[in-house]
């Protein structure tokens, strides 16, 4: 079995992003695997059909998270959680894509289970280097700030609750699509937008900016680096979101982050029984 891996594909932000991904759909169909997942930040509204509708020539099982970028919304009616739960659905089955925050895929032999979702952040990954030199930092969290800008979620994403809650909503959810998966499938991967693993976040930088230590607040949370690990038959997981290719082992657990970039893009070939993992870059 072979499953083909992408992430931040952003579609509709550079035009030598976008050819790089239709070579890359094109690379896909050439490889021929059984499986393909898309790990988020596929694009925004109309720009997700026009993303996904270039996979329409691979018939293999196509899979689909959402990302954080899936999330924005300039229309001042439609609120991300409609987006999350009815309009991307919608396009997932529009272009033949099973939407892994609703449902996890199985294997019909039982032999694979993909559990999945797009993770979010709730400031537990801060540095605590930020929180001593700036008491108020919580406040700067919640408005998505940093000292010299801001995160564009604070101005498209728009929840109707805390960061903290949608936290623990994708996470009480793919707590149970794992309890079920187990139950079912002799191997468990995970697919998620935001990296689980600190060892996946952005790579470290020799002298770091103080906007620099507060990019951890806004990729993850400390729980789901928790979570993962108690499940035995969970050997893979792979995330994107940070544009930075790393790679991590975690007890048992094989970590990926994809990479790729709005000017490139990267894909992963993971090949089973072999545990072979491979890597093209599209530029």
């Amino acid at each position: 079995m072979k499953i083909a891996i992408t992430a931040d594909l952003h579609w509709g932000i550079s035009a030598r992003g976008d050819r790089c991904t239709v070579r890359l759909a094109q690379r896909v169909v050439q490889i021929n695997p059984n499986i393909l997942i898309l790990l988020g930040d596929t694009g925004v509204e109309k720009e997700m059909d026009e993303c996904l509708a270039r996979f329409e020539k691979f018939r293999g099982v196509k899979l689909l998270v959402a990302g954080n970028h899936c999330l924005w919304s300039e229309a001042r009616n439609v609120d991300s959680m409609k987006i999350y739960r009815e309009i991307i659905p919608a396009t997932a089955k529009k272009f033949g894509f099973h939407y892994l925050d609703e449902k996890p895929w199985l294997a019909e032999d039982g032999s694979l289970a993909i559990v999945g979702n797009i993770n979010w952040y709730d400031y537990s990954c801060a540095s605590p280097i930020i929180a001593a030199k700036h008491p108020d930092c919580e406040t700067m969290y919640r408005r998505k700030e940093f000292l010299n800008g801001w995160h564009n979620d604070g101005r498209f994403v728009r929840l109707g609750m805390s960061d903290s809650d949608f936290t623990k909503h994708v996470l009480a959810q793919l707590q149970t699509h794992l309890e079920e998966m187990n139950q079912h499938a002799k191997l468990l991967l995970a697919a998620v937008h935001h990296p689980p693993f600190p060892e996946l976040f952005y790579p470290a930088k020799n002298q770091p900016s103080d906007d620099d230590l507060i990019w951890p607040a806004y990729t993850s949370n400390r729980a789901i680096a928790e979570l993962l690990p108690r499940y035995e038959k969970l050997r893979y997981v792979f995330c994107g979101h940070t544009h930075a290719a790393r790679a991590a082992i975690v007890g048992r657990i094989r970590a990926f982050n994809i990479g790729g970039n709005y000017d490139w893009k990267r894909l992963a070939v993971l090949d089973l029984p072999s545990e072979e993992v491979s890597f093209e870059v599209f530029r």
